[in-house]
């Protein structure tokens, strides 16, 4: 079961960077996506908090929007030290589109967890601000794969855990 979710895993990102090839205007806007998308998402969340906090006076967000990040960030590596998983273009016969260390690790996606946590718990506090979130979210895990430094598994098990530990930070507030 392992191998053949291991062997979808590489026929995604194969797929994915031999179409991104075919096309190099393509392997542009990836390249600049991978990190645009990540600042828009975080300006969204402080316009959010601004805009909230002008409006309402409530601090929380300023509290539990830090809190999610640092600890979706310090789960996701703590689950990487003890599940070390190399990056597809240490595996494979891959150049990534973008320069990373082959040192370090790919499971679980720390832009995934992190993404999705913020997003999901823009989401809680305010839905339409949180699907665009969302949406952004979705766009950088999917960038991701496409800059050949993730599996699709890999950006999975981040958003599911960045969801559920912003769904438990929200609920236990």
């Amino acid at each position: 079961m392992i191998s053949s979710l291991a062997s979808l895993d590489w026929i995604i990102v194969e797929k994915i960077h031999n179409f991104l090839l075919l096309h190099p205007a393509l392997i542009l806007c990836a390249v600049f996506l991978n990190y645009a998308l990540v600042t828009t998402l975080i300006v969204l969340i402080f316009v959010y908090l601004f805009k909230h906090h002008h409006h309402t006076g409530h601090d929380d967000g300023w509290i539990l929007f830090p809190f999610v990040s640092a600890l979706a960030f310090t789960i996701s590596e703590g689950i990487g030290f003890i599940y070390f998983r190399p990056r597809p273009f240490v595996t494979h016969a891959i150049d990534p589109f973008i320069s990373l260390s082959p040192l370090l690790k790919s499971f679980p996606s720390i832009h995934a967890t992190m993404a999705f946590a913020g997003a999901y718990l823009l989401f809680l506090y305010k839905r339409s601000w949180g699907i665009y979130a969302l949406i952004l979210a979705f766009i950088i895990a999917f960038i991701r794969v496409a800059v050949g430094v993730h599996y699709p598994s890999d950006v999975l098990v981040g958003a599911v855990l960045g969801v559920v530990l912003s769904g438990l930070v929200y609920r236990l507030k």
